[in-house]
């Protein structure tokens, strides 16, 4: 179908150089639905201009039935219909994982891990490729990508292999000192002080209650002992 400029990545003049009317219906979307029951099952969305000059990939996932790789064949041959002069696509490809208890969850960016493990991300081997630019804008609509509005992407082609090849080149002794060298010591340091002197305030204060209660103990003559099990000492903290 067609239908007004939407986008994964920046504006419509960062990517285009000119901007079209809204309702002017200047695009065409190819969208493949895995067994075409509803959007959620959209495997691939691709957005062209109607003059064949541009186009971005702006959705791509595996479904049930079709891998990631078959999505990618898929776009591949869509583009190379379309005669399409180039393509763009913003590769946000990530692994969510479980967090800290200061952060709900962590991403782990395939399009780092993989460059940096086989030399090239996932995309490249469909011949994607690393460009340059200099403050491009993000699109606006920050559900979509995540991307804080506001964000401008800024990335030289040329420093991004340079980068891959040597961190490919590191040693497992370099990336040792790389991690000592950039760790902020000092800040580790304060948290541990602050959870020694919560123990120890924790511990002192079990200490009280228990002399509390021997106490009762010595001046009642007609108790005979004092339970100071699980139902006055939780075992919290105690090491």
């Amino acid at each position: 179908n067609d239908g007004d400029w939407f986008t994964n990545c920046t504006s419509e003049e960062t990517m285009m150089s000119f901007t079209t009317p809204v309702g002017s219906k200047a695009y065409w979307f190819f969208r493949i639905i895995e067994n075409q029951s509803n959007m959620n099952n959209t495997i691939l969305l691709l957005r062209a201009d109607k003059g064949g000059i541009c186009g971005e990939l702006v959705w791509l996932q595996k479904g049930c039935n079709v891998s990631g790789t078959d999505a990618l064949a898929i776009e591949n041959a869509i583009s190379e219909a379309l005669d399409l002069k180039w393509t763009y696509l913003h590769d946000d490809s990530k692994i969510n994982v479980p967090g800290n208890s200061t952060r709900s969850h962590n991403c782990l960016y395939l399009k780092t891990l993989r460059s940096i493990a086989k030399g090239k991300s996932w995309y490249a081997q469909a011949l994607y490729a690393p460009f340059s630019c200099t403050k491009w804008p993000s699109q606006s609509n920050v559900n979509q990508t995540g991307v804080e509005q506001g964000t401008v992407f800024t990335q030289n082609a040329k420093e991004y292999r340079l980068a891959i090849q040597y961190i490919r080149l590191l040693n497992m002794k370099d990336v040792r000192k790389l991690f000592i060298n950039n760790t902020n010591w000092d800040a580790i340091n304060h948290k541990k002080s602050l959870s020694m002197l919560t123990k120890t305030k924790s511990k002192s204060s079990r200490k009280t209650r228990r002399n509390k209660y021997n106490n009762k103990e010595d001046d009642d003559d007609d108790t005979d002992n004092v339970n100071l099990g699980d139902d006055d000492f939780d075992g919290d903290g105690i090491t």
